[in-house]
């Protein structure tokens, strides 16, 4: 099994990674790969779908059980959001609704609690359930299953965590919380595209009881061991200085 933590390239080789890793596939068909993603972007999205024919409708088709590959996005997603459902609101477009929120200084709390649509309900104060298991943390929190992929016209409060030093959350559903953890634990090869190894909550919530090879890809790579360095555990290491490079050599191998 692995794993591939993708960082925007300038020169988006996202298709050529999609096609390599779809004939992989091919070859490997018992191999399950799962893919985390730090970005907010949807170019490594849409290159899956134009590989394998298939279509992110819905967040639940990120972790689809039947398909060869499971794709987790920890950050959020510039297209994934939580619907609101204020009729105030709704009769505003998403530029008004946001000079809404800054004209009237409104604080999350009513933002989260009484404009989004969460119909499976919000998290109450003592029911921290996945956020308190993954985060360890008794913090209040909107309904992260009540995420949904935004449509053209939808007012919305963005699904996305905002770049602060220490990222201290996942916003994403819990079930696929929950099934990026069953993941990891299956991990044998482990790709850190583009990533720093400066994700605290990660490197805690990550436990690869299988690893057994770490390829980095970036310039910093000794950088990025130094920074993973007490977190995993493996056997052997390769180096790439630059995504393409990365692509360009799988390519040619045509396997990872």
């Amino acid at each position: 099994t692995s794993i591939v933590g993708m960082n925007t390239s300038r020169y988006n080789a996202y298709s050529v990674f999609a096609t390599c890793l779809r004939k992989y596939l091919i070859k490997n068909p018992n191999i399950l790969v799962s893919i985390v993603s730090f970005n907010y972007d949807t170019l490594l999205d849409e290159s899956l779908e134009r590989e394998f024919d298939y279509r992110f409708n819905n967040v639940e088709d990120y972790v689809n059980p039947k398909n060869s590959f499971l794709y987790f996005k920890p950050h959020g997603s510039i297209n994934w959001g939580w619907k609101i459902t204020n009729e105030y609101l709704l009769k505003r477009n998403q530029e008004q609704f946001i000079q809404y929120l800054y004209d009237e200084k409104v604080d999350l709390s009513t933002i989260y609690y009484d404009f989004l649509d969460c119909k499976q309900g919000n998290l109450k104060s003592k029911e921290y359930g996945v956020e308190y298991l993954i985060n360890k943390k008794a913090k209040f929190s909107v309904n992260k299953d009540a995420i949904t992929i935004l449509k053209e016209g939808d007012v919305f409060y963005p699904a996305m965590l905002l770049p602060y030093r220490d990222k201290d959350e996942f916003v994403m559903p819990y079930s696929q919380q929950l099934a990026m953890r069953d993941a990891f634990n299956q991990i044998e090869d482990l790709y850190l595209i583009g990533w720093k190894g400066n994700e605290r909550l990660f490197k805690e919530y990550c436990r690869f009881p299988k690893l057994k090879k770490i390829v980095v890809v970036n310039p910093e790579g000794r950088s990025v061991l130094e920074n993973i360095s007490g977190y995993f555990e493996f056997e052997k290491i390769e180096f790439y200085k630059s995504f393409g490079e990365f692509v360009t050599n799988i390519s040619q191998k045509d396997y990872f």
